[in-house]
C-alpha cells in the first residue's frame, strides 16, 4: 500500500518535472525566436537603409574630436536641418527602444542578443550617448517632454541591458550657455552642409 502511494507520488513529481522542463524549453525557444526576429528587423532592407543614412550623417557632421571631447549632439538641430535623415535616425532609435523593452522584460535571449547586437550597437552609442534632446530656444513643450522620456526611459537604458557604460556629456544648467552652444553647433552643421551642396553643384556642372 505504502509502496503504491510512493509510486504514485514519484510518478506525479516526474510528470510535473516533465511539464516544467517542456515549459522552460518552450520559453527559451520563444525568447530565441523573438531575438532572431529582431535580428531580421535590424538587417531588413528598410532598416538597413535607415541605418546607412543615419550613420552617414553622424560620420559626416560629427567629428572624432567632438566625440572625444564629449560634445553634445543637438538632435533638435538635426531634425531642423536634415528632415529625411532625422526620420531614418528615428527608426533606428525606435529599434533600440524596442530591443531595450524586450530585454528589460526578459522576452528575448540576453546572451544571444549581446552576441548579435552588442558590438554594433555599442558603435552607434558613441553618437547616441551624446544626444541632447532639449530645444533650448523654445519653452518646454509636450514634444520635448515626450522626447526626454523616450531617450531617458527607453533608449539610453539599452546600454545597461547590453553591459556597456554610457559616457554622457556633462549637464550644463546654464540655459544661456546651452543656447550659445546650440547656435555654434547649428552654424557648424550649416557650414558643412553648404560646403557639400557647393561641391555637388560643381561636380554636376
Amino acid at each position: 500500500m505504502v509502496f503504491n502511494i510512493l509510486t504514485i507520488v514519484f510518478s506525479g513529481i516526474a510528470i510535473i518535472f516533465t511539464f516544467y522542463s517542456i515549459f522552460i524549453a518552450n520559453k527559451k525557444k520563444d525568447r530565441n525566436d523573438i531575438t532572431f526576429k529582431m535580428l531580421d528587423r535590424w538587417t531588413s532592407d528598410p532598416l538597413r537603409s535607415h541605418r546607412t543614412l543615419g550613420w552617414q550623417l553622424f560620420k559626416e557632421y560629427i567629428s572624432e574630436e567632438e566625440i572625444r571631447e564629449n560634445k553634445p549632439i543637438y538632435i533638435g538641430v538635426i531634425r531642423e536641418k536634415f528632415q529625411e535623415e532625422y526620420k531614418s535616425l528615428s527608426e533606428v532609435f525606435h529599434f533600440f527602444a524596442d530591443l531595450q523593452k524586450l530585454l528589460l522584460n526578459g522576452l528575448i535571449n540576453r546572451k544571444l542578443a549581446k552576441e548579435l547586437f552588442g558590438s554594433t550597437i555599442k558603435s552607434w552609442f558613441r553618437y547616441v550617448e551624446k544626444i541632447d534632446y532639449q530645444t533650448y530656444e523654445e519653452p518646454e513643450s509636450d514634444y520635448n517632454n515626450r522626447l526626454k522620456e523616450f531617450f531617458e526611459d527607453e533608449v539610453f537604458p539599452l546600454s545597461e541591458q547590453l553591459d556597456f557604460t554610457l559616457n554622457r556629456p556633462k549637464i550644463n544648467n546654464n540655459i544661456e550657455e546651452k543656447i550659445e552652444e546650440m547656435k555654434i553647433f547649428k552654424k557648424k552643421i550649416s557650414k558643412i552642409k553648404n560646403k557639400e551642396a557647393k561641391y555637388k553643384q560643381a561636380s554636376n556642372s
